[in-house]
């Protein structure tokens, strides 16, 4: 693995300098966010009708933050207005709450359960809408390798292989520049040359680019990425859309998906500056 990723930094150098818009590890930071989750679901035994506002307002260091809730749950003709607090690890990969007449007191539930009914596969979406930080080095390992527990005497050609599809897609040689603006686009015949990866992507439709903005300086000032995945098969309607957008002073995520009985949509704006308060994740 070491010998395949050893031009990792310079094949990827665009993408991982986006990591810059992550916050300063070592600074504390007052955030405010604002996210809505438009649930509607008739699957199976699964059967929800949610609309769910959220207003936070904490603080934030390295991964950790700490934030104070203000949510509002619309399910048919009922709507409950409730209070709490949220806490976030990105790097952890947790995102907890408290609700005051929801979650057990005195308790942490996982957040996405508690907000999103636990839709298996929403999890890491709604972490990420949570905490906002964007590693992009984990992306990049995630897409390319494979788990250890699926080890045969193939694996190390498939790494390559997949190595080869990432650079493609994301590394450097996949971006076109105008000015100081930076754009890679794609869609499913960018995958097609990796056989495990394209087998998967046979029925499914893809299409999406990232765009990379620096400033004068050469440093990356922000981030956008679209991505719209679909199958082709009218009777097996299935759509996922999501943008993201990421600056130094905050970002956003908006995504939809539309499929297996199922509506969501999932909004999330958030700002953070400078401050001088004590942090202390509990």
């Amino acid at each position: 693995k070491e010998k395949i990723y050893k031009n990792l930094e310079n094949d990827f150098s665009l993408l991982l300098a986006t990591e810059s818009l992550n916050p300063d590890i070592s600074k504390t930071y007052q955030v405010n966010g604002d996210m809505t989750v438009c649930m509607h679901a008739n699957a199976g035994d699964l059967s929800q009708d949610a609309d769910v506002t959220m207003k936070t307002s904490g603080l934030l260091k390295g991964s950790q933050s700490l934030l104070d809730v203000n949510m509002t749950i619309e399910s048919g003709a009922e709507k409950v207005g409730t209070t709490g607090k949220l806490r976030a690890d990105a790097d952890a990969g947790i995102s907890e709450i408290q609700l005051e007449g929801i979650t057990p007191e005195g308790q942490w539930q996982d957040a996405a359960t508690a907000v999103v009914g636990g839709i298996s596969g929403l999890d890491s979406v709604f972490d990420m809408a949570v905490t906002g930080n964007s590693d992009m080095t984990a992306v990049l390992d995630e897409f390319i390798s494979v788990s250890e527990d699926d080890y045969t005497i193939d694996t190390y050609d498939q790494l390559v292989a997949s190595y080869e599809v990432a650079k493609r897609v994301f590394g450097d040689q996949a971006f076109e520049k105008n000015g100081n603006t930076y754009t890679a686009n794609f869609d499913s015949t960018s995958f097609a040359s990796a056989e495990e990866l394209s087998s998967a992507l046979v029925d499914m439709g893809i299409t999406g680019n990232i765009t990379i903005k620096k400033d004068s300086n050469g440093k990356v000032s922000g981030a956008d990425m679209n991505i719209k995945m679909y199958l082709d098969d009218p009777l097996a309607m299935f759509e996922l859309v999501m943008t993201q957008s990421s600056r130094a002073d905050g970002g956003s995520i908006n995504m939809s998906l539309n499929g297996g009985g199922m509506e969501l949509k999932i909004q999330s704006q958030a700002t953070r500056k400078n401050t001088n308060q004590t942090f202390v994740w509990g």
